[in-house]
């Protein structure tokens, strides 16, 4: 048995085109954010194919498949949801991209060094609505900082996130906030935000 098939299913498959430019070409991979996109799309297209289970061949700029069948299929369906992640910025195409599958992961732009606030989430949320071509549950996924404990501070702030349209609030636990696993491990004690 897959270990998919052990959990009942619940996997999320998180994609986006990753910031550092260098970090790509580091490693010998193309850096240009156009043509990263671009092998996005296509491998999207590839692997939400191969989830079918059938036979499956295509023929891309980037990517070529010939007759390959994917097993064991997904036990979700239509197929595993799929999250694709965006800044909120000038540049629109991450969340053109997000409005084809099932939620957006929705942060500021990394050269801000901010988090996204409620009015962002709104506008952002609005914009996807008018790109969506399904009318299937779509989330948005916003990665934030509290204290734990539900403050009172708290409960507004994740009120009015959950106002703006977000659905999830995913805690903050990076290096950049904490210096020690155990360090995130006294904010899991904390227990979450009430969102």
């Amino acid at each position: 048995m897959s270990r998919e098939r052990a959990r009942g299913g619940r996997l999320i498959l998180g994609v986006g085109l990753g910031y550092s430019r260098q970090e790509f070409e580091a490693f010998g991979e193309q850096g240009d954010l156009k043509i990263r996109a671009e092998k996005l799309d296509e491998g999207l297209t590839v692997l939400t194919s191969l989830w079918s289970g059938e036979s499956f061949s295509y023929s891309g700029k980037h990517y070529q498949v010939r007759d390959v069948s994917f097993l064991p299929k997904p036990v979700q369906s239509p197929r595993i949801p799929i999250w694709a992640c965006g800044a909120w910025s000038e540049k629109r195409a991450p969340f053109r991209r997000a409005a084809r599958w099932d939620a957006v992961v929705a942060i500021a732009p990394p050269s801000e060094n901010r988090a996204i606030i409620p009015e962002e989430v709104k506008a952002l949320n609005a914009y996807i609505q008018q790109h969506r071509v399904v009318r299937t549950p779509f989330d948005i996924v916003v990665i934030l900082w509290s204290q734990g404990g539900q403050t009172q501070k708290e409960i507004q702030e994740t009120a009015a996130y959950a106002e703006a349209g977000a659905t999830w609030w995913l805690e903050d636990l990076s290096t950049e906030r904490f210096s020690s696993l155990e360090k995130v491990r006294e904010r899991l004690r904390k227990g979450p935000p009430c969102f």
